[in-house]
């Protein structure tokens, strides 16, 4: 039968719904599932279906059959057949439930694939839409993956007929006819190749319809548009106008396929939550045990309510080749690589704190090489504080991932710091020592300390007063896949969408952030009158955020903090200029009321009116307990001249510590929704809510009072100033 889309819109509104006593309801079991057997039951008994499979692990089945028997005998209206299937050969859960569906069914049923909740959270416009459909063969749901953002309602109309779009594949609950299990000779196990293989059988090319509520005559076209509910690995449907880049970004997505290979049974179930979790979104994920004493066999391992299936290495190897849509995760002790993969070698010791890459999308996890970190270490004569954060920078879990670091000192650094770092040994990338004959100042120290090669080059730059948490990396890591590489095409298409969202005008925000902070704020400093006890969580409260929510701030941090490669270049240039006074004199205030004017020899001061100017952001976290990825002790030197107890409570904050401490209670992973959203509120140069769009226009309406000219071209401090090559001359800067 050949089904188009715009004829599915109109058959799904007036066709005929199927028979009643011909649907067939497959239903996965969890141990969390039990207790809430009946209430699942009974969310599918209005549509009276034949039978319901229930379908669990083969350790479950005894307590499962207990369950149903109780259910039974107390109520006699459950009268469908319910048959329940211990899982034990299929290696993923999609490859269970299609393997029960082919092989329970008749030709003639319609067969709905349900989650472990069964119906009960679902919107009664798709329960409906789920029990009695119209009879279309093509599976239907409202989750899944889009292959084409088509629409078939206008934008600019209202329709009583549903949103209906062409998906890649869907993600239960949704429904097909058992006619389609006859098109495929073999079990799919995942639901990207069930929707593969529909969509080679099917004339549309697709492997499913997504449906969408019909759009509200009440509404004007006019009103803002509401974003939909959003995640990396899923999709939009978005309107004519929209941008189809976002279906390059979820076919590149889609294609990817994650290989594992561990030494051990115990180390693939250590790693499991992260193999699951790419399981559970439709990848395909293969694991294998590369065993040294023995040969290993193919088996099934159960992870909660996770299945997964292993084979031995030597099926593995000479089977594969390596190209940019794998993935190869394996322990650093193993060395196992592909030529032309993404090879992520991961040491034995760092596989108990990969919580946190359950966050990761398949395309992160391709770009997991794309970032290059530099730590930059700036030291002078303080050898018991550069010891503690040489120290914490050791115990950091780098993943395997190579880090160079580089530590500078002054001219007048003492004998006992020089010892320090000669006694280093640093064992994660190359160690460069730089030494100053001449004294330069903090200034310069920091700005000369790092400069980026290329746009995928990072610094990290910590003054020997800071300590960092065994997490850093990770959160760095994590940030930089988000709001650097994932994000950098996803937003495109979402801020095309609506220009307005609950936190503001924040069009292209992620081109406007300049860098990761590890420290989490306590106080605000700019204020003209002093410094203010600052609390973000509270903020938020106040304004129906959720409290722990990352959010954005035009504030610098120099207590640890990753510095992007396109703006501290062009800060680089800012400095120069304005050193050189060719644009304006050097005591010319730029940013109106605010306390960092008064700090002459501050390299913070500048970079403050490049942000202001410019609209830049830093990315801030905001755990619970202002638990922070760094501290900051507060040691005597440039900028502190007393060190009291009263000072060190207001700006030294607690460490992240691993989840295998016992004192570890909060996490990467303490994030609303478990992962680093993409809506992050906005704060201004002294803590109070705002949106990029409104940081912008303030910092041009002041460029406009500095500066005549009106170009301006992103990232180059000339563009910034109205500064042409012709009228520089070397800066001065006297410390």
């Amino acid at each position: 039968m050949k089904e188009h889309p715009q004829d599915i819109a109109l058959h799904f509104q007036n066709g005929h719904r199927i028979q009643v006593n011909t649907l067939t309801v497959v239903l996965p079991i969890i141990e969390e599932s039990v207790r809430d057997l009946p209430k699942i039951l009974t969310s599918f008994l209005s549509a009276d279906p034949r039978r319901i499979l229930l379908l669990c692990p083969e350790f479950l089945a005894p307590e499962v059959e207990r369950t149903l028997r109780i259910i039974l005998s107390s109520d006699t209206e459950l009268y469908p057949e319910y048959m329940v299937l211990p899982s034990t050969s299929a290696s993923t859960l999609p490859e269970a439930l299609l393997r029960a569906s082919f092989s329970f069914t008749g030709g003639n049923d319609w067969i709905l694939i349900s989650d472990v909740e069964g119906l009960e959270g679902v919107d009664s416009y798709f329960r409906q839409s789920l029990l009695r459909p119209t009879s279309i063969t093509v599976p239907m749901g409202p989750k899944g993956t889009l292959l084409k953002s088509k629409s078939l309602v206008s934008s600019n109309s209202c329709s009583t007929y549903p949103q209906v779009s062409e998906a890649s594949y869907l993600t239960p609950p949704f429904i097909f006819h058992a006619s389609l299990a006859l098109q495929i000779e073999r079990i799919p196990r995942t639901w990207h190749e069930f929707g593969i293989a529909i969509s080679q059988h099917h004339p549309g090319g697709y492997g499913g319809i997504i449906w969408a509520k019909p759009k509200a005559c009440h509404i004007r076209n006019e009103s803002i548009p509401v974003l939909p509910q959003y995640s990396l690995d899923s999709t939009i449907i978005h309107d004519s106008q929209g941008i189809g880049r976002f279906e390059d970004y979820e076919r590149e997505s889609a294609v990817i396929t994650f290989y594992a290979i561990f030494s051990t049974l115990d180390e693939l179930r250590t790693f499991a939550p992260v193999l699951c979790r790419l399981q559970r979104d439709g990848k395909r994920v293969q694991n294998y045990l590369d065993t040294t004493y023995e040969r290993s066999t193919s088996g099934n391992t159960l992870v909660g309510s996770c299945l997964l299936s292993y084979e031995p290495f030597f099926s593995f190897h000479g089977s594969v080749i390596g190209d940019r849509s794998i993935v190869l995760f394996t322990l650093a002790e193993l060395g196992h690589r592909l030529e032309g993969a993404t090879n992520i070698q991961i040491p034995r010791d760092d596989l108990l704190h990969c919580g946190w890459m359950v966050t990761l999308t398949a395309v992160e996890w391709r770009d997991w090489h794309l970032p290059r970190l530099t730590i930059s270490i700036i030291t002078k004569n303080r050898p018991d504080s550069l010891a503690r954060l040489l120290s914490s920078v050791s115990r950091g879990r780098y993943f395997g991932d190579l880090v160079n670091m580089r530590i500078h000192l002054e001219q007048s650094t003492d004998h006992r710091t020089m010892q320090t770092v000669k006694s280093f040994a640093w064992h994660h990338g190359s160690l460069f020592i730089h030494h100053r004959v001449i004294h330069g100042g903090l200034l310069p120290a920091v700005v000369e300390s790092w400069y980026p090669h290329t746009n995928d080059s990072y610094g990290l730059l910590l003054e020997d007063d800071v300590e960092l948490s065994p997490l850093f990396y990770a959160w760095i890591k994590m940030s930089l896949l988000r709001y650097r590489y994932a994000l950098h095409l996803a937003l495109h298409v979402l801020y095309h969408l609506a220009s307005t969202y609950r936190y503001g005008n924040n069009h292209g925000q992620h081109l406007q952030i300049f860098g990761i902070s590890l420290y989490q704020q306590k106080n605000i400093e700019l204020h003209t009158d002093g410094r203010k006890p600052f609390n973000a969580s509270q903020l938020f409260i106040d304004n129906g955020i959720p409290p722990f929510t990352p959010y954005l701030s035009q504030i610098p941090c120099s207590w640890g903090a990753v510095y992007f490669p396109e703006h501290w270049a062009e800060f680089h240039d800012y400095l120069t200029m304005r050193f050189s006074e060719m644009a304006f004199p050097i005591d010319q205030v730029v940013v109106p009321e605010v306390r960092s004017n008064r700090w002459s020899k501050s390299w913070k001061k500048y970079f403050i009116e490049l942000v202001f100017l410019r609209g830049y952001v830093m990315l801030y976290p905001n755990f619970p307990e202002f638990v922070s990825l760094s501290t900051n002790h507060l040691e005597v030197g440039s900028h502190v001249k007393v060190r009291s107890k009263a000072k060190q409570e207001a700006f030294m904050v607690p460490l992240m510590q691993l989840s295998s401490d016992s004192k570890a209670v909060v996490g990467l992973l303490s994030l609303p929704e478990m992962s680093l959203s993409v809506k992050l509120p906005v704060l201004n140069l002294t803590g109070s809510l705002s949106t990029i769009k409104d940081l912008e226009i303030v910092g041009a309406s002041r460029r406009t009072e500095l500066v005549t000219c009106e170009a301006l071209r992103a990232f180059e401090a000339m563009s910034l100033l109205c500064l042409f090559e012709d009228q520089m001359v070397p800066a001065a800067y006297n410390p």
